[in-house]
């Protein structure tokens, strides 16, 4: 083992050990142990047609996304009408912080950024790696240097999405989704700009983006919405060509039910040869529902009249304007 592979292993052990030591004390942990694991993986996870087409890059950085899933039950969206005690306070920091990681959020801290990263600590230790020793740790099914992958500026494209793409695999909703929805719309805008026509790729790209908004929303994450609104957002301040909300009729958008039934089959098929349990056995803990809640709440801050006014999102489903009384007080 290399001297950096050395010092990555210590860093991970000393922040295993900070995290035990202070959630035994009663202070606020800021990191925590992860059980995932992942691998690479190449193929695309949609089961929709793939286009040919040469396509630009992904941009280097994608926002973050918010919304909820097609049940808006009083009891799913009520949650947080409760704050937790202060006696609990600790056991949910704790659950928050595992609930983060088994779900992907988290960033890789920027130098030139004046935001905090509150759990890119964890990812800390592979900053530095050069990408040889990164993939190695990829290839041991490694989550952290996964997601080091994915989101450093260094590294080629390539390795960043396919290490997106197995990272659903392993149960990763947030920041590998974003990713992809991301991607997706890049290249569909790529396309809708070259050939001046929302052709079939274009159509195609744009429901794979869907798709992946409507497995977040149903794994109680906001992030992939988060990206998708970015770009109609985009769109209506002139930077991005292609208007999402026009692209496709109603029954286009209807078969993103399918696909995401499609995109479950395939995750689930990718787990079983992983000996990890299917999609559907997953159960959220109480501070995902709390979590979600209040991050849809941040983005009708943000995109409340993006989100009111999408067709698509009402077409998959998703109608946010009938909400409980406890739900719009978020709001």
């Amino acid at each position: 083992m290399n001297r950096k592979l050395i010092v990555a292993t210590i860093a991970i052990i000393a922040v295993l050990l900070y995290y035990l030591l202070y959630v035994s004390s009663g202070v606020e942990p800021s990191t925590a142990n992860s059980n995932n694991r992942a691998s690479e993986e190449t193929a695309n996870p949609l089961s929709v047609k793939q286009e040919s087409h040469s396509t630009q890059m992904i941009r280097e950085s994608e926002p973050d996304g918010s919304l909820p899933p097609e049940s808006h039950s009083a009891s799913r969206w009520c949650s947080t009408e409760t704050e937790p005690e202060h006696s609990e306070s600790v056991r949910t920091e704790k659950e928050s912080l595992e609930w983060d990681i088994e779900r992907g959020n988290i960033l890789l801290a920027a130098e030139d950024s004046v935001f905090e990263f509150p759990n890119a600590v964890l990812l800390a230790p592979y900053a530095e790696l050069d990408l040889q020793d990164l993939i190695a740790h990829a290839k041991n099914d490694d989550l952290f240097a996964l997601l080091t992958i994915m989101q450093r500026r260094d590294v080629p494209m390539k390795h960043r999405n396919n290490a997106a793409r197995h990272l659903t695999v392993m149960g990763n909703t947030s920041t590998a989704l974003s990713h992809l929805v991301a991607l997706e719309l890049t290249r569909a805008n790529h396309i809708f700009e070259m050939e001046g026509q929302v052709n079939e790729q274009v159509k195609t790209h744009l429901v794979n983006s869907l798709t992946y908004v409507s497995y977040g929303l149903e794994q109680l994450d906001v992030t992939a919405l988060r990206s998708y609104l970015y770009f109609v957002q985009r769109h209506k301040n002139g930077s991005y060509a292609l208007d999402l909300e026009a692209a496709l009729s109603q029954k286009e958008v209807e078969t993103v039910k399918f696909a995401r039934a499609q995109f479950k089959q395939y995750l689930n098929h990718k787990r079983q040869e992983k000996y990890l349990s299917t999609i559907e056995e997953k159960a959220f803990p109480k501070v995902a529902k709390r979590q979600f809640e209040k991050s849809l709440a941040l983005e009708y801050r943000t995109f409340g009249s993006l989100i009111l006014g999408s067709n698509n999102l009402k077409n998959m489903g998703f109608d946010f304007e009938n909400l409980p009384d406890c739900a719009k007080r978020l709001f």
